[in-house]
C-alpha cells in the first residue's frame, strides 16, 4: 500500500513536472518573441537616430545657405541703393550747377 501511495505521489509529481515544463516552454517562446520584437525596436530606433542626424545636418546646411542668400541679397540691394543715390546726387549737382549759372546772369 505504501508503494502505491509513493507511486501515486510520483505520478502526481511527474504530472506537475510535465505541466511546469509545458509552461516553461510557453514562457521561453514568449521571451523569444519579446527578444525578436526588441531587436526590431532597436533597429527602428537606430534608423530614427540616423535620420535625425541627417535632418540636423541638412537643417544646418539650409541655415547657412539662407544666411548666405540674405547676405548676397543685402549686398545687391545696397549696391542698387548706392547706384541710385549716386545717380540722383549727380542730377541734383547738375541742377544746382545750372541754377547757379542762371542766378549769376
Amino acid at each position: 500500500m505504501l508503494i502505491y501511495n509513493i507511486q501515486g505521489e510520483m505520478s502526481s509529481v511527474k504530472t506537475d513536472i510535465s505541466t511546469i515544463q509545458g509552461e516553461m516552454s510557453s514562457v521561453k517562446t514568449d521571451i523569444s518573441t519579446i527578444q525578436e520584437e526588441l531587436s526590431s525596436v532597436k533597429i527602428d530606433v537606430s534608423n530614427i537616430k540616423e535620420e535625425l542626424s541627417e535632418f540636423k545636418q541638412e537643417q544646418r546646411r539650409l541655415s547657412k545657405d539662407i544666411i548666405s542668400s540674405f547676405g548676397q541679397y543685402h549686398d545687391k540691394l545696397e549696391r542698387y541703393v548706392d547706384d541710385r543715390s549716386e545717380a540722383l546726387n549727380k542730377r541734383v549737382y547738375r541742377l544746382e550747377s545750372e541754377m547757379e549759372k542762371i542766378l549769376r546772369k
